[in-house]
């Protein structure tokens, strides 16, 4: 069985590369060869058993990079799992009106805000099965069926889960702790 038998991160030298870590692949073959692919991108290189690394070696590697995510804050072989989005409730109002395509929204606001036109969130329009030409028209009639039995004065309320994108701030501050901890596991 061809198979992928380490994987480790090595920090490049190239002051242009923005990633600084790539990982690099060791791959072991049926007829007993191996082959090394220094960037994880299928283009591999024959190498003798012997260059193998040991798992010492692989560990220190791993090491190394949590060290470097610790001290920048930053991640770029995304080795840790960190929410880059939250879920928030979001609460919406949403004045319709008939139109001969179906339901149309006129105008729309975020919670107790101002109303708005023009174009809707995406999550909205999603949530009511809108499409997003003319600020939004729902067509689908099984939709519209359900919609009209919910409208009171041609408004419609919405309640319902959407991802917002965490702060930059936040994403680092998880990283290090990530770092961290995989650094105090080794200890």
């Amino acid at each position: 069985m061809d198979d992928i038998i380490a994987q480790m991160p090595w920090k490049c030298d190239d002051n242009d590369c923005h990633h600084h870590w790539h990982l690099r692949s060791f791959w072991a073959y049926d007829d007993g060869t191996f082959s090394q692919d220094d960037f994880t991108d299928g283009d591999h290189e024959n190498i003798d058993g012997d260059d193998v690394p040991t798992c010492d070696q692989i560990n220190l590697s791993w090491r190394k990079y949590a060290e470097w995510v610790l001290e920048n804050g930053v991640d770029p072989l995304k080795n840790y799992h960190i929410d880059t989005h939250k879920a928030v409730k979001a609460e919406y109002t949403v004045k319709l009106s008939k139109t001969t395509a179906g339901l149309r929204v006129v105008s729309w606001r975020r919670g107790h805000g101002k109303y708005q036109s023009g174009d809707p969130p995406k999550t909205m329009l999603d949530y009511i099965n809108a499409k997003p030409f003319n600020g939004g028209t729902i067509t689908d009639q099984e939709t519209i069926a359900t919609i009209i039995g919910f409208l009171v004065k041609n408004r419609l309320r919405l309640c319902f889960e959407e991802k917002r994108p965490v702060r930059t701030k936040t994403i680092r501050k998880k990283l290090v702790t990530a770092a961290r901890k995989h650094l105090e596991a080794e200890k």
